[in-house]
């Protein structure tokens, strides 16, 4: 309900206007009317929609602050991720370099004890091969021998059938000879 004391602004106003309009201190023209209807649109709507315009962008204004403490807090969460990551990235150089050491001290090891090995498998080859061939000449050393005697023996008689032909031989010096030749 109205009473004087909310009337009594409008009463004002409504004569103020009503004074300076019979006086043509304010002139009807296009301006003025665009202007009067201007305020007078600010003011009913500010009268009647204001309170449901407040609670509208109040709302707005607690759901842009609950994003943006959401975003902050997503933001931070994500700094401290990266920082995490970025410390594991730095300890990863530190365990690379002395898995780098690690690494090259085992292949160094492992080229020395690749090297012993060979040179042993190579030594037990050459000494099998060794045995082996001390082994198969054995026989063929014989076998030499005997042709080499067989050959020596060929050459002393047809040496002395050559010389045989002009003269003479001690007959007991040739068999000794001969003899020994057979025996070696």
């Amino acid at each position: 309900m109205m009473t004087n004391e909310k009337l009594r602004p409008y009463i004002f106003g409504f004569l103020a206007f009503c004074v300076l309009s019979s006086k043509h201190i304010i002139i009807y023209n296009e301006e003025i009317l665009v202007a009067l209807t201007f305020f007078a649109f600010v003011y009913f709507v500010y009268r009647y929609f204001g309170q449901t315009i407040q609670e509208s962008l109040d709302e707005r204004s607690q759901g842009i602050q609950q994003e943006l403490e959401s975003f902050s807090v997503l933001k931070k969460t994500a700094l401290e991720e990266l920082l995490q990551e970025h410390k594991k990235v730095g300890s990863l150089s530190g365990a690379l370099q002395s898995l780098a050491a690690f690494t090259a001290s085992q292949v160094q090891n492992a080229c020395v004890t690749g090297n012993k090995t060979l040179q042993s498998v190579i030594a037990q080859d050459m000494s099998k091969k060794l045995s082996t061939l001390a082994q198969a000449s054995g026989p063929l050393q014989m076998e030499w021998q005997s042709r080499m005697a067989q050959s020596q023996v060929a050459r002393v008689l047809l040496k002395l059938q050559k010389s045989k032909q002009g003269s003479s031989w001690n007959r007991a010096l040739l068999r000794q000879a001969l003899t020994r030749l057979q025996n070696s």
